[in-house]
């Protein structure tokens, strides 16, 4: 092919970086600027039939319109005599397949979502403008780091799917991208792309990144098998996996994987757009403010009780059609409900979904989630979206009614917790706290009298005194 100094269309070969089953990889130095790209040439092999490469060609061009921070972006095609080439950005960094497999699945929840939410952003661009990728897989992920450390997920060989289903060259990694006359990667590929290479939309994307989502979380494949058919067997019959470990970590995962993997693709999210919105983690709460002192009083009102909590065990009463199907119980955060054998409570209702509704725990309450099913989620009777579920509620899904109970036996439902009494304003006792008015005790004004006979007895006393005094005085005679 090219060798070491050879110059191509301005651009002077540096080193081989790579090869695959049909094309190999080179890093080049850009002449006008110094700059280093990648040029991505289609073998010989494939070079010499016409409609390959001019798709090879045509597809590139496609590649040229997407320009988006989480795809590869292309810079130009080289169409000379005995060479046909793509001129793209060139990344540094690994795969995200070789990244599970160095360092093990990704568990943090924020982590997970720091690459799968740029990804689903990614496609969604492209399904914006009509074209579907067909090949989503750990492979095709690669990951940038910036120059501040942050990881930056960018997907590779956009277009290329449409050309793979004519070459019928196996890849010469492990994970093939063709089987036979099948233009995708088995485990990874819808049913509907297996029967039909062509008559696919976006839906398969999903199906594809809801496959690389649990493998990367869980370090397995979504579809083991003995052999391709096998695996095709179990992508087609939806026969897939969800670890508790991973929906007791992260149990909004779990559910947006369960209902993405789902076999029919009316049951799966209608974009990427909406598969995102369901990945993305609630907000924290923010910190409730610090209650107002309460003012000094002679004799505080003692605190309400504690709100009680459900338990975690919960228990379902189940009636389908108006009959009773029986209880089960559960002890685990997370239940899904549904037709599908996927669903933890599975419920033979034909008027259900495969994945209809779940009930989670957190933060000692249960809340009740609508999987964005065709006929709704009610509780008591009202539809909702999610809510919470106290002890007794009548859960409606379709035909079916669930009464919800937690713990080993049946709890009444919560109560409100007191609200306290304050003391009227008027009060001023200071032992003890004064319900009712009560009018303020005033000290009797004291007046002193002098009695009759004492005053009679005062004058008589003065009039002999002043007897005695005139006579004294001599002023008698």
């Amino acid at each position: 092919m090219l060798t070491e100094g050879q110059v191509v269309d301005g651009h002077v070969v540096l080193s081989e970086l790579g090869d695959g089953g049909f094309a190999r990889v080179y890093r080049v130095r850009r002449q006008a600027d110094g700059v280093q790209v990648a040029l991505k040439v289609l073998l010989p092999e494939h070079l010499q039939k016409e409609a390959i490469r001019l798709r090879f060609v045509d597809e590139a061009r496609l590649q040229q319109t997407l320009k988006h921070p989480n795809l590869v972006e292309v810079f130009g095609i080289v169409a000379l005599p005995g060479i046909a080439g793509i001129l793209m950005e060139l990344l540094e960094g690994q795969s995200l397949a070789a990244f599970v497999e160095s360092d093990g699945p990704i568990e943090d929840p924020a982590a997970l979502r720091a690459i799968a939410l740029p990804v689903l952003d990614g496609l969604q661009f492209a399904h914006d403008r009509q074209v579907v990728h067909r090949d989503i897989k750990p492979e095709n992920i690669f990951l940038t780091r910036t120059q501040t450390g942050e990881t930056v997920p960018r997907i590779l060989d956009f277009g290329i799917a449409k050309i793979r289903g004519e070459l019928r060259a196996p890849s010469r990694k492990g994970k093939s991208t063709l089987v036979n006359d099948l233009m995708g990667t088995p485990g990874y590929m819808s049913p509907e792309q297996m029967r039909s290479a062509t008559a696919v939309d976006q839906r398969t994307d999903i199906f594809s990144m809801g496959a690389t989502l649990l493998e990367v979380a869980t370090g397995q494949d979504p579809f083991a098998g003995d052999s391709n058919m096998d695996v095709m067997v179990a992508v087609m019959s939806g026969r897939f996996t969800i670890p508790d470990a991973l929906s007791r970590r992260d149990p909004k995962l779990a559910a947006a994987i369960a209902r993405a993997l789902q076999p029919e693709r009316d049951d799966r999210f209608a974009s990427c757009r909406e598969f995102a919105a369901a990945l993305r983690l609630d907000p924290p709460k923010p910190k409730p403010k610090p209650a107002p002192k309460p003012k000094p009083a002679p004799k505080p009102t003692p605190p309400p009780a504690p709100e009680e909590r459900p338990s975690r065990r919960l228990g379902l009463e189940i009636h389908v059609g108006g009959q009773a199907a029986g209880r089960q119980e559960f002890d685990q955060d997370m239940v899904t409900i549904g037709k599908s054998r996927a669903a933890v409570l599975q419920i033979e209702d034909p008027t259900l979904v495969d994945l209809h509704a779940a009930l989670q725990y957190d933060a000692g309450r249960w809340t009740l989630l609508d999987l964005g099913s065709d006929r709704g989620t009610r509780l008591n009777g009202v539809a909702i979206n999610n809510s919470y579920v106290a002890p007794g509620d009548l859960i409606a899904i379709g035909g079916t009614t669930l009464r919800a109970h937690f713990g080993a036996e049946s709890a009444p439902a919560l109560a409100p917790p007191p609200m306290p009494v304050a003391p009227s304003a008027e009060a001023e006792a200071p032992d003890d706290i004064v319900w009712a008015h009560r009018p303020r005790r005033r000290e009797p004004v004291t007046t002193r009298h002098v009695s009759g006979p004492l005053l009679i007895l005062l004058i008589l006393v003065a009039a002999v005194f002043l007897t005695l005094l005139w006579s004294g005085l001599g002023l008698g005679s």
